[in-house]
């Protein structure tokens, strides 16, 4: 039996949390200093999947996607472009306009925050430069535009065509009605009242589709059927941001704050710290109006915010307003009759707030979010900050000053993480000229570790999806989704580009700067001391990282059951190990040793050349678009040479 001549000393890689504001010298036993496109698993660190484009190419550029089910269960994706058009599509048929009044809508751009809502299968969308607007649960639906036209006495209403009827108004209303926009005729007789469908007008007429019978006899009152303004001094105004609040006393409202108003003379106002509300809706529905009655529980109000109300999100039956510095909390109060408020408000906290709209997000029963102090979490009586001393100082040095507007956070509920998109300051123009964010850092809420900034190809917003893969099959759709599965994808704000399906199979997307499409992947530890005694130095001469490559995920569908089974099964590859040696935790490393090791191999490790070093690093390297590779722990086989006490 052969003697051990080599001390060993075996360093696990569990639980790993990236920590690039510690000092190296200070490193804990599970964080690392340096890396790039890896992540940490339950039990080692591993290079991160790459991206894969889905479903039909968008036309014109995306600057916001969103998505969830709809009628009959179909999943859908609904984008924003910065030429102001909006699309759908549930991944079987092409996209198709759905822009209010087939657009376009002006002065669309990549730094525009556009926030949403959903009610059941109905979503709701605010862009910050329009009215809120809503896509209704019908087959060929189109985004239904609120009103900003105010209520109007009816001087005539005469026929036009056969189809067609023509309705002036008494005075002339401040804003026209839109081609496809529905109106509520009232107080005119049966024959007259109803809801109609706009084709045209001005601001002293509207034409709406309707069948003449009978002469129009007098009076009555032509409204929107969805109003938005209802304030008589203003000719338009819109709103920073929207988000629904299901309230546990009146039930759902849409709620919108920081809104800006367009007076009679044209006078253009903003009110920071306003919020308003909806009246009460309905599961799969919208609400009819913004205006307060006394009938319903819309209402507005300024909130206690230092600066404008950013954006807002609910906790634990509150919802939560933010400004870049502070937060109030709406809270539901006893609601008796209409004169009565739904909702108290008040000062929650001084201090925390968002960096931007949409830089926040939901887990199960926790909030995380950005401002500009740090990431934080919030269990609805608490904020907590998650960076500091870890990633904090580190994240707001890398920001692009410039696109801080295009921050915005996903959960990723299948990795149980939360992302975090962003610029870069050295994002590459080139391949990205509108600077959206090429970089995402995750949280591990279920580890409580920081995850490296990953590699994403100018990714302006993005969702949570079931995974979606192309068929091979002529006979069945091109794409189709797989219900038991969820993954994250992203819109590029590139133009003419499909969806992107994020963590999927073994390559990035091409670019000038990436043409093969490379995952460049590293994990480093530095000043590892390996001896108990600061004072000995030792000489290393094999490094065993226990690395497996590991398979991804299918791109297309095979009928093979089998082939959707996922496990971790050793297959060739390889990686790179770096050793560096230094004398003391402040100086240089003063060599290295780069060798690659053959992942799938009969000498599982990697011969160490240098000299006596008190300090050691390690780096675990791979350039691949074909590997995926897994490292739970690395062994050190050493000779103490001196000590100098």
């Amino acid at each position: 039996m052969a003697n051990n001549t080599f001390d060993q000393v075996r360093v696990p890689f569990q639980k790993m949390t990236y920590a690039p504001d510690v000092p190296s010298t200070a490193l804990g036993p599970n964080e690392y200093n340096s890396g790039q496109n890896i992540e940490t698993d339950v039990r080692g660190i591993r290079s991160v999947a790459g991206d894969i484009e889905i479903l039909d190419t968008i036309p014109g550029t995306p600057t916001f996607v969103s998505s969830g089910y709809r009628r009959n269960g179909e999943f859908w994706f609904i984008v924003a472009t910065t030429e102001g058009y909006w699309w759908a599509s549930n991944g079987i048929d092409d996209w198709y306009n759905i822009t209010p009044g087939g657009g376009p809508l002006a002065d669309y751009t990549q730094s525009l925050n556009i926030t949403e809502a959903w009610s059941g299968n109905v979503p709701f969308f605010n862009d910050s430069l329009n009215p809120p607007m809503f896509l209704p649960d019908e087959p060929g639906a189109v985004l239904i535009l609120y009103s900003n036209t105010l209520s109007a006495s009816i001087a005539s209403i005469v026929v036009l065509t056969s189809t067609t009827v023509r309705l002036t108004f008494s005075t002339p209303v401040t804003t026209p009605y839109a081609a496809g926009e529905e109106i509520v005729i009232a107080g005119v007789n049966n024959y007259y009242n109803g809801v109609f469908t706009v084709t045209g007008g001005t601001t002293t007429y509207v034409d709406y589709a309707f069948v003449p019978g009978a002469p129009y006899p007098s009076g009555g009152i032509v409204s929107p059927k969805y109003q938005w303004n209802y304030n008589p001094n203003w000719k338009s105004y819109y709103a920073g941001w929207m988000r629904i609040y299901n309230t546990p006393n009146v039930g759902s409202i849409l709620v919108a704050g920081n809104l800006t108003v367009t007076d009679l003379n044209d006078v253009v106002t903003n009110f920071p710290v306003t919020v308003q509300w909806s009246q009460a809706f309905g599961l799969n529905q919208a609400p009819i109006t913004w205006q307060p009655t006394v009938t319903n529980v819309a209402n507005q109000l300024e909130v206690p915010l230092r600066g404008a109300c950013v954006d807002a999100f609910p906790c634990n039956g509150q919802l939560f307003l933010c400004s870049y510095w502070d937060t109030v909390v709406f809270s539901p109060i006893n609601y008796t009759t209409t004169s009565a408020p739904i909702l108290g408000v008040r000062l929650f906290n001084q201090g925390r707030g968002l960096i931007t709209s949409n830089a926040w997000a939901n887990t199960d029963k926790l909030v995380y979010g950005i401002d500009s102090r740090d990431i934080w979490v919030f269990d609805g009586n608490d904020f907590q900050g998650l960076g500091n001393q870890r990633v904090k100082n580190w994240f707001y040095d890398n920001l692009h000053p410039d696109h801080v507007q295009q921050i915005f956070m996903e959960v990723n509920t299948s990795k149980n993480q939360v992302e975090i998109y962003y610029t870069s300051k050295d994002v590459d123009l080139t391949d990205n000229p509108n600077g959206s964010p090429n970089k995402m850092m995750s949280y591990r809420y279920d580890l409580d570790c920081w995850n490296a900034p990953r590699d994403v190809s100018a990714a302006t917003f993005a969702c949570e999806s079931p995974i979606w893969t192309a068929v091979a099959d002529s006979s069945l759709p091109n794409w189709i989704n797989d219900e038991g599965s969820r993954t994250v994808v992203y819109a590029r704000g590139l133009t003419n580009q499909q969806l992107v399906q994020k963590d999927y199979g073994f390559e990035f997307l091409t670019s000038n700067a990436n043409p093969n499409g490379n995952i460049e992947s590293s994990f480093r530890r530095d000043n590892l001391k390996l001896l108990p005694n600061y004072s000995g130095h030792l000489l290393l001469h094999r490094v065993l990282p226990e690395v497996v490559n590991i398979g991804g995920l299918p791109s297309v569908v095979n009928e093979d059951p089998s082939y959707y089974n996922l496990p971790i099964i050793p297959s060739p590859g390889n990686v790179t190990v770096t050793v560096d040696g230094n004398d003391s935790t402040g100086a240089l490393p003063a060599e290295s040793s780069s060798v690659e090791l053959v992942i799938a191999s009969s000498d599982p490790w990697v011969q160490i050349s240098q000299n006596a070093y008190r300090l050691n690093s390690i780096k675990i390297s791979n350039t691949s678009n074909t590997d995926i590779w897994m490292c739970n722990a690395a062994s050190f086989q050493y000779t103490q040479t001196q000590d100098d006490r």
